[in-house]
């Protein structure tokens, strides 16, 4: 299992080359090449690339396929999350906890099309946040702030307590709904002399969630030690793996996981 994650890890070095490609491609060809007039709207790069380079005789219609399938599937987890998510762990535990598993399942379809309704409703508003890439962007970082701050917490450092995550998850939600609608008023108006990047906005966001949940976790009763004990890393955990067998060099976690290491930090300080 250790081994599998950082085996993830090394494929998901790939994917901003992958995610990007295309559109290197389609630079490439406009602005290196010369050979057409510059996109008035960035997220017109894919249907001009399937347009200018796929064959007509059939394999736009395969792209384009491959590519509504892959909406839709997406669309279909995401709605399934949803309402298993909100079905089971909010209704059936805070609002009925006597309901019917049919209750259950018809709660679960109408938080379903009602998230899909309000993903409608919002879907105009994209281009004003800068297009579909960034809006995809920022929202993911935006929402992931929060309960990385409360994995890396919970992992990292034995004091951290029921307490201090329901407050880094639900505080932290509003704590980065503030700070990503308030530094933009704050440029847009004067108060501040420059425009300050999404990422860096969630980068402060987070650093003022940590504290929070440092604040709360000591303010309140640390956990028992055999509820953070199996849950919280250790340097030992990399020696203690293959413990008892003999394992080949070229097995050991602790070299895949410093060659990963090495190029993560890398890749992270040469793409500043």
């Amino acid at each position: 299992g250790m081994m599998g994650i950082i085996f993830a890890g090394f494929i998901n070095l790939a994917r901003p080359l992958v995610t990007c490609f295309l559109g290197f491609i389609v630079c490439h060809w406009i602005h290196n090449m010369k050979m057409d007039a510059p996109l008035e709207n960035l997220d017109h790069t894919f249907p001009y690339a399937l347009t200018h380079f796929a064959p007509a005789w059939g394999l736009r219609g395969i792209v384009l396929a491959g590519f509504l399938a892959a909406v839709m599937s997406t669309i279909s987890a995401l709605a399934n999350s949803t309402a298993t998510i909100f079905s089971l762990d909010v209704y059936k535990k805070l609002i009925n906890q006597e309901a019917s598993e049919a209750r259950i399942v018809w709660v679960g379809r109408i938080t379903a099309g009602t998230a899909l309704v309000v993903a409608c409703l919002a879907a105009p508003f994209v281009e004003r946040l800068g297009g579909v890439f960034t809006y995809f962007q920022t929202g993911v970082t935006y929402v992931a702030t929060p309960f990385i701050s409360v994995l890396l917490l919970g992992i990292f450092w034995k004091r951290t307590n029921y307490a201090g995550a329901i407050f880094g998850i639900l505080g932290g939600i509003f704590i980065q709904a503030v700070f990503a609608i308030s530094f933009p008023l704050l440029y847009k108006y004067g108060v501040l002399p420059f425009e300050l990047h999404w990422l860096y906005v969630a980068f402060i966001a987070q650093v003022i969630i940590m504290i929070g949940i440092v604040i709360v976790s000591l303010m309140t009763a640390p956990p028992a030690e055999e509820k953070w004990k199996p849950i919280v890393w250790t340097p030992q955990l990399l020696s203690q793996y293959g413990q008892g067998k003999k394992t080949p060099w070229y097995k050991t976690l602790r070299l895949w996981y410093a060659i990963y290491a090495v190029i993560w930090f890398y890749l992270y300080i040469r793409f500043w």
